[in-house]
């Protein structure tokens, strides 16, 4: 996870919200009154984005019974069939569980996010990154694979001679600024002006 403290706390409110909201729901599917239930079904996009990032996304697998052939069916997206009246109390408590887990990742990465957030070297590198990563975005908007692109290797030496000259760039435009004597008036008047 690479964000900032601020989408970070943002995030532990959702799951707390959300976790609320799933903990609260009647046993039984049927029983969900329909606020609740449309108040879940909106959230559920942002929540799955943000189990995602965290790793921590509800699957579950079912398996028939031994006595039925024991088939292993596909995972399922407990998330998704969280009204399912047949395996409702098994995909809330999945859906919590994984809440939960991510909640104890977010909770770990704070510290971290802290130092992210204030640390002008990460803005910078975030900023060479997107912009390293501006013509892999214009293949895309073009109708190629963009991702391919990028992992491929031509892409990835591409966008480290990207990421390298807007580094230069950027260290050349700082050095002719502070090489600038119009700078230095501005700061002497900026420290007069302050003392």
């Amino acid at each position: 996870m690479q964000i900032t403290v601020f989408e970070l706390k943002l995030r532990l409110a959702d799951l707390a919200a959300f976790r609320k909201l799933v903990a609260a729901t009647p046993d039984y599917a049927g029983k969900v009154p329909s606020e609740d239930r449309a108040q879940i079904n909106k959230a559920v996009p942002r929540i799955a984005e943000i189990l995602s990032d965290a790793g921590h996304y509800p699957l579950l697998i079912i398996r028939e019974a031994p006595v039925s052939g024991g088939r292993l069916f596909p995972p399922v997206d407990a998330l998704d069939g969280l009204f399912t009246t047949n395996y409702f109390c098994e995909f809330r408590e999945r859906v919590i569980d994984c809440i939960d887990k991510a909640t104890g990742s977010y909770e770990l990465d704070l510290p971290a996010s802290k130092v992210r957030t204030y640390n002008p070297i990460w803005w910078l590198w975030r900023a060479v990154s997107w912009a390293s990563s501006l013509p892999f975005r214009l293949i895309g908007w073009a109708g190629f694979d963009a991702d391919a692109a990028e992992s491929s290797g031509v892409g990835k030496v591409v966008k480290i001679i990207l990421a390298i000259a807007g580094i230069a760039s950027f260290l050349a435009a700082l050095f002719a600024i502070l090489d600038s004597p119009t700078f230095w008036k501005l700061v002497g008047l900026a420290a007069e002006q302050g003392g």
